[in-house]
């Protein structure tokens, strides 16, 4: 909490892997919600884990929020801001990337989820 306190930029952080964490947090969570015989500490665990991670992303987007509108009138000097964007075109081609990659292997499983696994957890 103290790192993201007080944060003004998101120099070198990537705005797309604290919101695919925060949205794999909370299925996680929902998940464990709809399971029996979660022990209690478990559940109090990702209740406070999904709360900062949702904490997160209410930052990265208030960061987000008040960077674009200054974007657009910035000198090519300023430093920060040029890195900053650097550091979102990085983001968004590695995410691109990522994605292409990962997508046939969790169609696969999910195909060969609802094959073998027709009737479990329903």
């Amino acid at each position: 909490m103290g790192f993201w306190k007080g944060r003004e930029e998101m120099t070198g952080l990537s705005s797309r892997a604290v919101i695919s964490s925060a949205a794999q947090t909370v299925i996680i969570y929902l998940y464990l919600l709809d399971a029996e015989g979660v022990n209690r500490i478990v559940l109090a665990t990702y209740t406070v884990s999904t709360m900062l991670d949702l904490w997160k992303v209410a930052m990265v987007l208030r960061i987000r929020r008040r960077r674009r509108p200054a974007a657009t009138g910035e000198a090519a000097a300023d430093a920060p801001a040029a890195i900053e964007r650097a550091t979102e075109r990085f983001d968004q081609v590695a995410t691109h990337t990522l994605g292409v990659g990962l997508a046939p292997i969790v169609a696969g499983w999910a195909l060969y989820a609802l094959v073998h696994y027709p009737h479990s957890s329903w």
